[in-house]
């Protein structure tokens, strides 16, 4: 009789901390590769859209847009209400927020780097 089993092996896990949290993640997951994609794609045009030099009005319309980008990518990677732990008692700078994402997307980078995904081909 043939016989099949899961792979039991925990995946190993990207531990971060922020502002004195720990956060632990699995890079690999669909969740936070969904979430990278999405964040990329919805970036890109608040990015050109800063290019053409906004004023205030529009340019604060963005700096929110952006700001509430990186709160859905936060909690989707990092977990529910990561984002609150993180920015709780803090104002919105859209500054901290975009270097938080760019210490997120490194850190994910080296992670894999170190810990490649293992190749499994689905018919051998």
């Amino acid at each position: 009789m043939s016989k099949f089993t899961f792979d039991k092996k925990e995946p190993k896990l990207l531990k971060l901390e922020i502002e004195g949290k720990i956060f632990r993640f699995n890079p690999y997951s669909l969740a936070v590769t969904k979430a990278a994609e999405r964040f990329t794609q919805c970036q890109e045009p608040i990015i050109n859209a800063l290019k053409k030099k906004p004023n205030e009005k529009e340019l604060d319309k963005l700096v929110l847009r952006s700001c509430e980008l990186v709160r859905e990518t936060v909690n989707r990677m990092l977990g529910k209400n990561a984002y609150e732990k993180i920015f709780s008692g803090r104002t919105v700078d859209f500054q901290e927020h975009q270097h938080l994402m760019t210490f997120i997307f490194e850190e994910i980078t080296a992670f894999c780097q170190v810990n490649p995904k293992p190749r499994r081909e689905p018919f051998a």
